[in-house]
């Protein structure tokens, strides 16, 4: 497990990192967090991830959470396609 932990754990965070950039799917970007949060779980992987929690739950973790006007807008005009997005 140690071996492939921190290129795991930097994979994962480059995908997200690069979403100020490029067009990532929502479903990567969900699968990187899911690997993560995996990673808090084991010792090895916590040290790996502790330079970068700070900088994911500001670029990406906080804005996303946050409701804007296209949510609003989405939830107005259909509330179960709403709903199915997020939890996709």
């Amino acid at each position: 497990m140690t071996t492939y932990t921190e290129g795991i754990i930097n994979l994962a965070i480059s995908l997200i990192e690069r979403t100020q950039e490029y067009y990532i799917d929502a479903k990567v970007i969900n699968f990187s967090f899911k690997i993560l949060s995996s990673g808090i779980n084991q010792m090895t992987a916590i040290e790996y991830l502790k330079p970068h929690i700070e900088t994911c739950l500001n670029t990406y973790v906080i804005p996303h959470i946050l409701l804007n006007e296209k949510d609003i807008e989405d939830f107005e005009s259909d509330p179960i396609e709403f709903v199915r997005k997020t939890r996709d």
